[in-house]
């Protein structure tokens, strides 16, 4: 009876041990052998923090009305911020090699960041983003 069950574990440690294996050899691959599904796996982590708060704050600042254009807006203002955010960004980089500037395109994102947030926090004092006080 326990060489039945010692087998039953070892037949089971040995699978595992080959599912973890597998999973190595594509975390290894991912991670190394794929630096652009690397980015793009951050990106839509990003995409997916960002996106509900985007998606509440448009009907807040519409003021309940015009939903599809505020929408619309939304959607026309991303499409060109991603252009011209790519491009600028793509821009700093090559700046950056060619000018022995390597941290300039980091401090360009960061700053980007900090105006944003302050952004937000500007609206959040000044009461526009609780609905109530914004649907007056």
């Amino acid at each position: 009876m326990q060489h039945a069950a010692l087998r039953a574990f070892a037949l089971h440690a040995v699978e595992h041990a080959s599912h973890r294996i597998a999973l190595g050899a594509f975390g290894a691959w991912f991670a190394i052998g794929c630096p652009v599904c690397n980015k793009i796996a951050l990106l839509a982590l990003g995409t997916m923090m960002a996106q509900p708060f985007v998606m509440e704050l448009i009907p807040v600042l519409s003021r309940e009305r015009l939903f599809g254009t505020y929408f619309g807006f939304y959607s026309v203002a991303s499409a060109i911020g991603v252009t011209v955010g790519n491009t600028l960004t793509g821009a700093a980089f090559d700046t950056g090699q060619d000018g022995d500037l390597a941290g300039l395109p980091w401090l360009l994102m960061i700053l980007l960041g900090l105006a944003s947030t302050i952004g937000v926090a500007t609206l959040d004092y000044r009461g526009q983003l609780n609905p109530a006080v914004a649907a007056r």
